[in-house]
């Protein structure tokens, strides 16, 4: 399952050194939850912040799950 949207980020939590687990509002389909890989990296890390209005791609086996972000 894909999901493409847009949407607004609620939450950010690290996991290990320098991935994220987001969870974003998106316009048609509600919470997302999923992983971003590397997103605490310098580069990124600006761009994850709770608040920041983001496109998305959420991808994972079945709704139900925690996906990941690309």
């Amino acid at each position: 399952m894909i999901i493409t949207d847009e949407g607004i980020i609620l939450s950010t939590r690290q996991i290990g050194e320098r991935d994220a687990l987001l969870k974003v509002f998106t316009c048609t389909n509600g919470i997302q939850s999923g992983v971003l890989k590397a997103g605490f990296s310098t580069k990124r890390r600006a761009s994850v912040m709770p608040g920041n209005r983001v496109a998305t791609s959420w991808q994972a086996r079945l709704a139900t799950q925690t996906g990941r972000f690309d």
